[in-house]
């Protein structure tokens, strides 16, 4: 997921505790559909190299008739930002639509 749909990333701030919701909504091109909502965590100390997850993400499967099963997590040392990726399956187009409601707190 990017902030503005392209290129765009959830990059954490230096030193900094998160909390994350995503919701993630895909529709293939046949009308099928799948929904999920992922709750996690994650942290940032100095710098880039030192963000990552905090323990695992729980994954709630609303409804899935696509059978894609499961949203994925990690982090990039590289530029410090939280990644999430879903993983379609072979042959079919889905559009995907996330929503991230993030909580932050510095020390």
């Amino acid at each position: 997921l990017y902030l503005d749909g392209v290129s765009s990333k959830l990059v954490l701030r230096n030193n900094t505790s998160y909390f994350f919701t995503v919701r993630l909504l895909g529709r293939a091109s046949d009308g099928n559909t799948v929904a999920m909502t992922v709750d996690g965590a994650a942290k940032r100390g100095s710098n880039a190299s030192s963000v990552r997850l905090i323990g695992k993400p729980h994954n709630r499967i609303i409804y899935d008739e696509i059978g894609v099963g499961d949203m994925q997590f990690d982090v990039s040392i590289t530029n410090g930002a939280l990644r999430f990726y879903a993983v379609g399956k072979t042959g079919i187009n889905i559009r995907w639509l996330g929503r991230v409601e993030l909580s932050e707190l510095s020390f």
